[in-house]
């Protein structure tokens, strides 16, 4: 179906292959599971389109400067698929719009087939091989709580902060993407269908205050 030499995956939580979110808090031992592990949107795509080499890079806890430091290491070629995240962590809120913009740029004039994916979407980001939706919402408005409760929670139990449905759609996103087709909506996605207690854990955030990415 596709013919890529490489399938590179670059970004935080949302594709972070090995650690769950629960890792970064003292709890070391919480890895993905070699059974969930094909259920990942990443992983989907990488048995989807079948490339010679995969690589991916995604970190939780980790901003848009620790992704693009490691792209602008890398050597591309044409045959090549990027796959970026880009993140709010680490970069002050009144720049996120100016830095991601400048990263999406640098990302997009690549010699490569390039994705870009933003945590939090904004219409200055618009490009035929942006995703055009914030994977920040998309997380949310799976959950029937309102975003105040959900930012108490500390720890997130879905891998990638996505339940499997979305795995699953946002991968076909992702193909479409590759077949010249980007016009998606929330609506799109399966949402309002999980209970704040099957979203999260019990823990609450301590002495910070917005949702916690990583």
């Amino acid at each position: 179906m596709y013919e890529y030499d490489r399938l590179f995956i670059f970004g935080d939580s949302f594709v972070d292959n090995k650690r769950l979110n629960t890792h970064k808090g003292g709890i070391r031992h919480h890895f993905i599971s070699q059974e969930d592990l094909p259920k990942l949107w990443s992983e989907q795509l990488r048995f989807k389109i079948n490339p010679r080499e995969y690589y991916n890079y995604g970190k939780i806890s980790r901003g848009p400067m620790y992704s693009m430091d490691l792209i602008r290491k890398e050597k591309f070629s044409k045959n090549d698929l990027i796959i970026v995240v880009l993140s709010t962590y680490d970069v002050p809120s009144n720049d996120l719009v100016e830095v991601n913009l400048k990263n999406q740029n640098f990302i997009h004039s690549l010699n490569a087939k390039t994705l870009v994916f933003h945590v939090c979407y904004n219409e200055a980001f618009k490009h035929d091989y942006t995703f055009p939706l914030s994977l920040y919402d998309i997380s949310h408005y799976e959950i029937l709580s309102n975003l105040k409760e959900i930012n108490k929670r500390r720890w997130d139990k879905r891998v990638n902060h996505l339940s499997w449905i979305n795995h699953d759609i946002l991968c076909d996103c992702i193909i479409s993407m590759l077949n010249n087709k980007n016009d998606f909506f929330y609506d799109d996605f399966e949402f309002k269908f999980l209970k704040l207690n099957e979203a999260y854990h019990s823990k609450l955030v301590e002495n910070k205050l917005g949702f916690i990415y990583d």
